[in-house]
């Protein structure tokens, strides 16, 4: 098509991607045309993409750092590196430390959240990709919210451990989301800023991080109840019994989180 430009191509494709929640996509799209330049011209290219698509592509593509996953993990989670995913060490069955017998720890590079650092957005958009995160972990934390609510409702044989554990993912997900999106709107705030001045959005991330770490701690003390109920199910001094009463005591010590 007459007057298509590789710009107005990418500005396109990112606003499809987005729509059909393809966010890692369609930051995918925007890093093959940064690779085309040196990587000191990236907010130059992303205000280009902005101004050849409008307002509506600005949006796409906050929404796309905001939401695309991160590149080393999968929802947060690396494979433990000491136990290499085993949970126990062959030679002497011990489940290991690092992992509590997991298997797996949180993403390093992530911190848990399991979404794409926000220091690889753009600079000139990393402001409002955070705001656009911090309005994430409010929405995955009400849901959160409302599904905790429910557990005074569930007794131990409705209530999959497997669900629970969701759960606790995903506030501590959304807790790590809020802190990491605090710092970069406090960075970005103006050097002469005075306390009339303070985003709403530093105040909404400390909440979200507060809110996150009480819902987190409350979820690991009932799955540590449910670990427990479950090893009573097994002879004392099998390794069943064993196995469980170790995932209460990795989830009763905060889960390995600090």
């Amino acid at each position: 098509m007459a007057g298509r430009t590789p710009i107005l191509d990418c500005a396109s494709e990112i606003r499809r991607f987005v729509a059909r929640r393809e966010y890692s996509e369609a930051v995918r799209r925007f890093e093959i045309v940064a690779s085309w330049t040196p990587s000191s011209q990236r907010s130059k290219l992303a205000a280009e993409i902005v101004r050849a698509g409008g307002r509506i592509t600005e949006a796409a593509l906050t929404k796309a750092f905001a939401r695309a996953s991160c590149y080393f993990c999968r929802d947060g989670w690396m494979l433990c590196d000491q136990c290499e995913g085993a949970k126990t060490f062959a030679a002497n069955g011990r489940f290991c430390d690092a992992c509590g017998g997991l298997g797996r720890v949180p993403c390093t590079f992530c911190g848990g959240s399991g979404l794409l650092a926000l220091d690889a957005s753009p600079a000139v958009l990393r402001p409002k990709v955070a705001k656009r995160r911090i309005e994430w972990a409010v929405k995955l934390l009400q849901e959160v919210t409302r599904r905790v609510g429910n557990l005074r409702r569930w007794d131990v044989a409705s209530t999959s451990l497997a669900d629970r554990l969701r759960l606790l993912h995903s506030a501590e997900r959304a807790s790590e989301a809020a802190k990491e999106a605090k710092r970069v709107v406090a960075s970005s705030r103006s050097p002469g800023g005075g306390r009339g001045q303070r985003p709403r959005e530093l105040d909404l991330a400390g909440v979200c991080r507060k809110r996150g770490q009480a819902l987190a701690e409350a979820l690991a003390t009932a799955i540590a109840e449910l670990c427990l109920r479950e090893a009573q199910r097994h002879p004392a001094g099998s390794r069943r019994r064993a196995i469980w009463e170790r995932q209460a005591e990795f989830y009763e010590s905060g889960g390995g989180r600090s």
